[in-house]
């Protein structure tokens, strides 16, 4: 045998004798084969199932609300995170602020997120109310496309139902026409991404805002279903601030 016949077979001879010893090898082959519910461990010796229960590798996202909001409760993300951390959780990757009441909390292990007590900490899971449909919010959409024009040329990975441009009051408190869309889907699922005219938008759960009372200033209601006693606004007293002459 040649030098160089001898380098290449002693090189392969060296590949296998260090791959006898790799345990535990899961591929992708047997993955797709045996489905996401179960993946089987390959390797000498080892032909067991992987357990069910492990976290997920691909994060999802958990929206968590206040239940009161005039009570003691996380005003930052990463308060919530120590929360977490406190109640031994920590399968997840980022926390961030919606709106003023609510945080997404990027999670590998929904189930378990799940079965926490989040009473203690004043949380709970946010969950919509209607299963069968879901609302998405899209930014940076051209504003000279309209919603009848977008619903025809829209792409998702799941059947959209509706697409609705969202305003918002300007200094002369006119609606106006904002950049961003609201996007409704069939199912329960939500899109990464959505296509307009062949142009890729990212989209992520829409998180509806949580009204404030201009009579009793409280959360969760409007003013014309206020049972309550009126209050100021500044101090919180029983009187209405009077408008200056």
């Amino acid at each position: 045998m040649t030098k160089t016949g001898e380098e290449a077979a002693n090189r392969i001879k060296r590949i296998v004798e260090s791959r006898k010893g790799v345990q535990g090898i899961i591929t992708r082959q047997q993955t797709k084969r045996d489905g996401a519910g179960s993946t089987e461990i390959n390797g000498p010796g080892s032909t067991h199932m992987a357990n069910r229960d492990a976290p997920s590798t691909q994060p999802s996202t958990i929206v968590l609300e206040l239940i009161e909001t005039d009570k003691n409760f996380p005003d930052h993300p990463s308060q919530v995170g120590k929360f977490l951390k406190r109640k031994g959780f920590s399968h997840f990757t980022e926390i961030g602020k919606v709106g003023r009441f609510r945080f997404k909390v990027e999670t590998s292990d929904v189930r378990r997120m799940k079965s926490l007590n989040l009473e203690e900490g004043n949380l709970r899971i946010y969950e919509p109310k209607n299963l069968n449909q879901t609302i998405v919010f899209v930014r940076g959409v051209p504003l000279n496309f309209d919603e009848e024009e977008m619903l025809e040329n829209i792409e998702a990975d799941f059947p959209v139902v509706k697409v609705q441009r969202i305003k918002r009051r300007n200094r002369n408190k006119d609606l106006v026409d904002t950049y961003n869309i609201k996007v409704t889907v069939e199912g329960g699922r939500v899109p990464n991404r959505v296509k307009i005219y062949g142009c890729n938008f990212r989209a992520e759960l829409y998180i509806f805002p949580i009204r404030q009372c201009k009579h009793c200033w409280r959360y969760g209601h409007g003013a014309k279903y206020c049972t309550s006693m009126t209050h100021c606004s500044s101090c919180g007293g029983s009187h209405v601030i009077r408008k200056s002459d």
